[in-house]
């Protein structure tokens, strides 16, 4: 009796032992049918926008030099009287708040009647003085600045003598003393444009000096207020 579950006695058709009348086919190597899906997929793909550019180190901060240079005018008293003295000035400016420069001051002009003396002849004060001048800014805003300043110096103070000749007044000075001078202040600045500005300043003028002959005794120590008309470059940074 052949025994129907051994493979190399299994036909290539064979019903179920179990269930008579069931058949199988089996695999012949053949391909079978089948189906194919394909799935598109779209994505937008938005670039991402370029990054900004480094930031450039920072260079460092050049230290601010220039010059300036300009004329001066005081409304001063000597010796009680109301005067005008005229000048010029210059120097340097040195970083943000920084100036030293150097000054000159001459009395132009005093108010009033002449000075007799006992034989009546007559008279006229005068005083000139420079030295070195040094300010700093306390307050800046925009063209407007604002500050300190004073100024050391030493000149002459005269006596002079007018004399009338061929119809002109000469002066000759007859008693001259030396003096030393101090002109501690305040100021205002207005920068016109980059390279002029204008200046407003008052304060009070020490003068230290020797004795005129006697009986001359004449105070030049006074309050002042001036105006300035400068020219440099004044635009920092």
């Amino acid at each position: 009796m052949r025994d129907p579950f051994r493979m190399d006695t299994v036909p290539d058709t064979q019903g179920d032992p179990f269930r008579p009348g069931d058949t199988w086919t089996p695999y012949t190597g053949e391909p079978r049918p089948t189906r194919t899906t394909t799935v598109v997929v779209t994505d937008r793909y938005t670039p991402l926008p370029p990054p900004p550019p480094p930031t450039p180190p920072d260079r460092p901060k050049r230290f601010f030099v220039s010059g300036y240079g300009g004329l001066s005018f005081q409304l001063t008293t000597t010796s009680r009287r109301l005067s005008i003295m005229n000048g010029f000035q210059g120097g340097l400016l040195l970083g943000e708040r920084l100036s030293i420069g150097l000054a000159f001051r001459r009395l132009s002009h005093r108010f009033g009647p002449d000075i007799r003396g006992t034989s009546g002849d007559r008279y006229q004060l005068g005083m000139v003085f420079g030295g070195g001048e040094i300010g700093v800014v306390v307050v800046r805003h925009g063209r407007f600045e604002m500050g300190i300043e004073s100024l050391f110096g030493a000149g002459v103070a005269c006596v002079n003598k007018l004399v009338k000749r061929n119809g002109h007044t000469d002066s000759k000075c007859v008693d001259a003393v030396r003096m030393f001078v101090i002109e501690p202040g305040a100021f205002i600045h207005v920068n016109l444009t980059n390279w002029a500005r204008v200046g407003f300043d008052g304060g009070y003028r020490f003068v230290v000096r020797e004795g005129f002959k006697p009986p001359n005794d004449f105070r030049l120590s006074g309050p002042y207020f001036g105006a300035n008309l400068e020219f440099g470059w004044f635009r920092r940074g």
